[in-house]
């Protein structure tokens, strides 16, 4: 359910406050502090949008809860560097140095290059402010990119990326900084500078027993830990193998050859440093600050779903794929989506889509008759269904939706060294075939009409059974 506001968005910020409704999100794609005018638009400038900018964090920060979070859409364009700088301070000034969570570089354009002398300015930045420590980051589905970082070398049936097996701050863990002897090279290894093991010895030994039979060992080896560590170390032994380096190595080819490696490995070859493998999760990925167009939408993109909603054009809309982006990391279904700057109504749009409850704002009476309103209408008309990847025939539990092609892929690879008729491989791969089948799953909202309410409206709307269990003291 959502409400269109007729009104301001700051003013709306006021109220909401005072009536008690706390969004769990805060998307605000202000003006950018250019002072053009576009179409009904006076964009600010100066002093004035600075004023705006400060009133805007402030509010924010009193509206949200302890777990909500404000995502505050800027730009560098145009020479307003400067104002971004400002946006930044100001809002960090709000909600405490330690809220910042990160800045999204999203890439508005995805154009051709274009003959110029200049840089082309391509990314916006959006300020991730948390209310608290208690702002969960949520992890949004995998892109087909990502999915490609995870391979299995060894025959894993679970795809895997090979991971960094250490840590920052060495000087605050020099205890965690020792040396590890390769049971292929006879190498000892050292965390890089400033770094350490992630793991202490012990839990170090237990995980590199497959290799080869570890104890601790002094090794004159102090200096090599003070320059990794920037100051003087104590005692640290190092991690050597014991029962001699053929031995060792003899197991540890062995071992390599049998596939399906420990979670500390030392290279594809054997020959590499240690690094540990990082399973593909069942359920999507720890978001990047660097979107991409492909993931994220571009402007030409915004451009296209509000023409083909609405039937007009609009300056500066935000595109489906960015806000479903942001929406699916900040918040859970039945959570709050608030923006004060509704435009195309791209934000509410998204939010009914993925079954969050949404209040925008539009101050400007043409925006909100020819765009905002005839957008949302099309969207809560069920013309904008969300689509999902499933496969046919559900696996066992906790197992990946890329299994059964996997193990397709690793049956042929080791068809030639099982001891199986090859009738039987080809029938075992061909029941793999079917297993791996998919389906693209059509999830739509059930209709529902836009309420547009005027500002001064608002408080009795929001005394509705529905708004109430949504209203938690001021």
């Amino acid at each position: 359910m959502g409400l269109l506001i007729s009104g301001d968005g700051l003013a709306t910020m006021d109220r909401l406050r005072q009536i008690g409704v706390r969004p769990d999100l805060i998307y605000a794609d202000p003006p950018f502090g250019t002072g053009r005018h576009q179409g009904d638009y006076a964009d600010p400038s100066g002093q004035a949008w600075r004023d705006m900018i400060d009133r805007l964090v402030t509010a924010a920060f009193g509206l949200l809860p302890e777990h909500g979070s404000l995502w505050l859409h800027l730009g560098v364009g145009d020479g307003n560097r400067s104002m971004l700088r400002y946006a930044e301070q100001s809002a960090l000034a709000a909600f405490g140095p330690s809220a910042h969570r990160t800045t999204i570089w999203w890439q508005r354009t995805a154009s051709a290059p274009v003959a110029g002398t200049g840089f082309r300015e391509q990314h916006d930045p959006i300020l991730v402010l948390a209310k608290s420590p208690a702002f969960t980051v949520r992890r949004p589905p995998r892109t087909d990119d990502e999915n490609t970082w995870f391979k299995s070398w060894d025959g894993d049936l679970v795809p895997w990326s090979s991971g960094d097996l250490t840590g920052p701050r060495g000087d605050r863990h020099p205890d965690l900084v020792y040396g590890i002897q390769s049971p292929f090279t006879a190498t000892v290894h050292y965390p890089g500078p400033g770094r350490h093991w992630v793991y202490n010895r012990t839990e170090m030994t237990a995980r590199l027993a497959a290799w080869g039979s570890y104890l601790p060992q002094h090794l004159p080896d102090a200096e090599t830990r003070r320059r990794i560590v920037g100051s003087d170390v104590g005692d640290s032994p190092a991690l050597m193998l014991t029962g001699g380096l053929a031995q060792a190595q003899r197991q540890a080819t062995a071992r390599m050859a049998a596939g399906t490696w420990p979670e500390v490995f030392f290279g594809r070859t054997g020959a590499g440093r240690p690094r540990r493998k990082v399973p593909l999760p069942a359920t999507g990925a720890a978001p990047a600050s660097v979107w991409d167009a492909r993931v994220a939408g571009s402007v030409r993109d915004a451009r296209d779903e509000v023409q083909r909603a609405t039937g007009t054009r609009f300056a500066t809309p935000k595109p489906e794929a960015l806000l479903t982006r942001i929406i699916q990391i900040a918040t859970d279904p039945d959570h709050l989506v608030f923006d004060p700057f509704a435009g195309s109504g791209v934000t509410a749009a998204v939010a009914h889509k993925l079954r969050r409850s949404w209040i925008t704002c539009e101050s400007w009476q043409s925006t909100l008759e020819q765009v905002t309103l005839p957008r949302l209408r099309f969207a809560c008309a069920g013309n904008a269904p969300h689509t999902t990847t499933e496969l046919v025939e559900p696996l066992p539990h906790k197992m990946l939706c890329e299994a059964p092609k996997q193990a397709a892929a690793t049956l042929a690879a080791l068809s030639d060294r099982l001891d199986v008729d090859p009738a039987t491989i080809r029938r075992i791969r061909a029941r793999l075939a079917v297993i791996a089948k998919t389906r693209q799953v059509e999830h739509r909202v059930p209709d529902e009409d836009v309420i547009v309410v005027e500002l001064d409206d608002l408080q009795a709307r929001l005394l509705s059974p529905y708004w109430r269990r949504r209203t938690v003291r001021a």
